[in-house]
């Protein structure tokens, strides 16, 4: 009977001592240990590590069948989680680079309707842009050219439509068939057709929505209302303009407004403290242009004189007083205006010569007179460093303008050199010279803020067309239709998919 054969541990370490086998070394193409691989060299690039491992993906070691390897699993950057160099159309976006470097994408899905076969945006055209004041009012609107309407920004009030309360952070359609044009007030929209005929809807407190009813708002119980087109009653319109919460419209000739009275801005020399239904405002003959501020309403005539009417209290009037105005009134040393821009307590016109005058309201520097106001009151006198300037000043450093534009507490002008310069308020950017820098103003709450007195020239812009400016934001529209907006983005109102601000401009594409 044979018996089994029997070999001790001791007998094999004595045996492999016999024949010079030592600590298992990678690199000696014999698989131990830790090793799950031993190719009998310690180089990198074949089928096994020079650590003796099996190499995978994200190892941070190029190896055969991969194209790279940065030692990670992110997906969006030069190489891919499975080792393979990122390309435009692998339906991965890279994000670790900037728009100017080569390899940018802006999304990965070629040729759809949002991304380019170069996985860029594409690029939108535009004829012109509208953008509205104060925090609810922070919506911007533009026609494409198309001459479809497409709008963008806050919705609290449902002037962009379902779901109310959904601020909309990129362009998109508002209106079933584009209107002739439309205003943007603070919370609430207007339109008014070919036909003549006109209507609002949005915020509806104070009669701002025209004669028809209202309801309580979807987000609040406290205000009111109108989320379908309320007719204003008006035939023959022309054009509207709104402000905060008051509206008008040019029709046949004549000038008439509704909405809040609470300062006089409706010209209603009966003094209601608001209106629903449009009351003519009287004494104004041959109107060429009309601007909507805040709580005051100013008119060119065609002879290119001014009158304005409503609040007062920072001499936004123009008339060298301090009283709010429920009639129009004259503004002083003012002539050959062209054009009218109204901020929420300022005012500007260019004239014939393109030379840019501001008045009213200067804590923020949004009249351009390149000093830091007082900190004092408004005051009726007139100096150069008064919180306020209750008739015209001009604004110095200005080439020949041919267009301006005024936001809640800053204004720009655009040159017949198609650049563009503002000034005021550049707390959130809004000036577009790439800082939200400053002097210290002196804004009404007490907190100082940066400002820039005076013009300052917005950077990257050229061929310029158009420009418009809202709550604390800015556009412009090139010769070529780009649409470049700058400043607050807290509502979506730059219209480039997200809310952070931006201090210069950047171009709307689609999303």
């Amino acid at each position: 009977m044979r018996r089994p054969l029997r070999i001790s541990t001791l007998s094999l370490w004595l045996v492999a001592s016999a024949c010079g086998v030592g600590t298992p070394v990678c690199g000696d193409g014999i698989v131990s240990g830790a090793e799950t691989c031993d190719d009998g060299n310690l180089e990198n690039g074949d089928d096994c590590t020079e650590h003796c491992l099996q190499p995978i993906c994200g190892d941070g070691l190029l190896s055969r069948g991969e194209d790279c390897d940065d030692g990670n699993k992110n997906d969006q950057d030069a190489c891919t989680s499975n080792c393979l160099l990122a390309y435009c159309g692998d339906g991965i976006q890279r994000i670790d680079l900037t728009r100017d470097e080569t390899g940018y994408e802006a999304c990965d899905s070629p040729n759809s309707a949002t991304c380019t076969d170069e996985c860029l945006r594409p690029t939108l055209l535009w004829n012109r842009v509208m953008m509205g004041g104060g925090d609810s009012g922070a919506t911007t609107c533009a026609y494409d050219r198309s001459s479809n309407l497409r709008c963008w920004g806050n919705n609290r009030y449902g002037v962009h439509g379902p779901p109310i309360g959904e601020d909309r952070l990129a362009p998109g359609p508002v209106f079933e068939q584009s209107p002739k044009g439309i205003a943007i007030g603070g919370g609430h929209l207007c339109e008014w057709m070919t036909q003549g005929t006109g209507s609002c809807w949005g915020l509806a407190s104070v009669g701002q929505t025209g004669p028809e009813e209202s309801e309580g708002c979807a987000r609040t119980t406290r205000e009111t209302c109108r989320y379908d087109r309320g007719d204003v009653g008006l035939t023959g319109i022309e054009s509207m303009a709104a402000g905060l919460s008051h509206n008008c419209a040019l029709h046949r000739g004549d000038l008439s407004c509704w909405g809040s009275n609470l300062h006089g801005q409706l010209g209603d020399p009966l003094r209601r403290s608001q209106r629903d239904v449009p009351t003519r405002v009287e004494d104004l003959d041959e109107i060429a242009d009309f601007a909507l501020g805040g709580f005051h309403s100013c008119a060119v005539m065609t002879t290119g004189a001014v009158q304005c009417w409503g609040r007062n209290a920072e001499g936004q009037l123009g008339n060298g007083s301090d009283q709010d105005a429920f009639v129009p009134v004259p503004v002083r040393d003012l002539s050959e205006v062209a054009q009218l821009a109204l901020g929420d307590r300022h005012s500007c016109a260019l004239n014939d010569q393109g030379k840019v005058s501001c008045w009213g309201y200067n804590g923020y520097g949004q009249l351009g007179q390149g000093e830091i106001p007082s900190p004092r009151r408004c005051r009726l006198g007139q100096s150069s460093r008064n919180h306020c300037h209750r008739w015209p000043v001009t604004v110095a450093a200005l080439p020949t303008i041919e267009r301006i534009a005024a936001g809640a507490r800053h204004t720009c002008a655009l040159g017949t050199n198609g650049k563009v310069w503002c000034w005021g308020d550049n707390r959130r950017g809004q000036l577009g010279d790439g800082t939200t820098d400053g002097d210290l103003c002196i804004p009404p709450d007490g907190v100082t803020a940066g400002c820039r007195p005076g013009p300052v020239q917005v950077m990257d812009l050229k061929n310029i067309s158009t420009i418009a400016a809202g709550h604390e934001a800015t556009c412009s529209v090139d010769v070529t239709g780009i649409i470049q907006c700058w400043g607050r983005n807290s509502w979506g109102q730059l219209g480039v998919g997200d809310r952070t601000d931006r201090h210069h401009p950047v171009i709307l594409e689609a999303y």
